[in-house]
């Protein structure tokens, strides 16, 4: 067959080497060949090593990523959609110990891939605290969503986590707090949350503050339950909308250790949509055992988000006050 004919029939580059459009030039390219785990062209070994433990990073490549004098360029890890999640985090977690972020992930093609992902931290950890320098001057949360598999059916639960915000250094912005002293919350005051429904929870609260929320979206689950292909990409920007999460939302997204690639990408995509782009990441030991969730939670709106927070504020301000301070 000639070659003209071999262009006729198809032509080109083969799809598998299409970079996604958003993904830079001189990022890496981690990938399968067959049975082989390749950075670019060079061969670092069989595929199958990434599920040895994939909590910890794989050495060859994340020497070959270590030895690029382009690694600050970042990483594509185009990998088929279905590989399971820990193959992908496994290199995730690898190319952030080299060096070689920010990272892309997903499969060659015309459709840009998640990212790019830098996995940087959104709050301080405070285990000391002077009152003049870092007290509480609001509230904020975390959102951390999880991507479940048993018996062949995937879902996606989330929970938002209920922090402190306090002063930030040298008059900066305001950041979320961890591990804060209770002598932060002198001072703490319900008038400082906007939101009037959670500043009327937070003036009738009192009792012992809960600070992880179940989220349940319009329908009772935050995404439908899944059996085949996930269908969540779609349904994630309005159950996040109708719960008033801010695209500025701090997020983690974590995923059991089979769940195929391409669900957790469709994950990854709903919240881009949604205005989050650059989440934590982190993996979730191998079958949690648990059956897919009934959809019956009963956190639906902005304003169940809002008189929960209230609540969890007004909570930790009475669970910290002096007896000569309680009204």
């Amino acid at each position: 067959m000639t070659l003209l004919a071999l262009l006729a029939c198809g032509g080109g580059a083969p799809p598998e080497r299409v970079r996604p459009p958003n993904v830079a030039t001189a990022a890496a390219h981690v990938h399968y060949s067959g049975n082989a785990l390749l950075l670019d062209d060079r061969e670092l070994g069989p595929s199958r090593a990434l599920l040895d433990d994939p909590t910890r990073s794989h050495a060859p490549l994340k020497e070959a990523l270590s030895g690029r004098s382009d690694r600050e360029a970042g990483v594509w890890i185009g990998l088929p959609t279905n590989a399971t999640w820990s193959e992908a985090r496994a290199v995730l977690l690898t190319a952030g110990e080299a060096g070689a972020m920010p990272a892309w992930i997903g499969p060659p093609g015309d459709a840009p891939a998640t990212g790019p992902l830098t996995n940087s931290t959104s709050t301080r950890t405070l285990v000391s605290c002077d009152p003049e320098g870092v007290p509480v001057v609001g509230m904020g949360h975390r959102l951390t969503f999880e991507t479940q598999m048993h018996a062949g059916t995937r879902w996606v639960s989330a929970t938002l986590r209920f922090l402190p915000r306090v002063a930030g250094e040298d008059g900066g912005e305001p950041v979320l707090a961890e591990l804060l002293p209770e002598s932060c919350w002198r001072g703490a005051a319900c008038a400082q949350l906007a939101d009037a429904t959670a500043r009327e929870a937070c003036e009738a609260a009192s009792g012992a503050p809960v600070s992880r929320l179940p989220l349940g979206g319009p329908a009772g689950c935050i995404a439908p339950v899944a059996k085949g292909e996930a269908q969540w990409r779609a349904a994630l920007p309005a159950s996040l909308t109708a719960l008033g999460i801010e695209p500025t939302t701090p997020t983690m997204v974590m995923a059991d250790e089979p769940v195929p690639l391409g669900d957790v990408l469709q994950l990854l995509g709903g919240l881009a949509d949604h205005g989050i782009t650059d989440p934590q990441i982190g993996l979730l030991n191998m079958g949690s055992g648990e059956p897919e969730p009934t959809c019956d939670l009963p956190v639906r709106t902005a304003a169940d988000v809002a008189k929960a927070a209230g609540t969890w504020y007004g909570a930790m301000i009475a669970r910290t006050r002096t007896p000569e301070e309680t009204p």
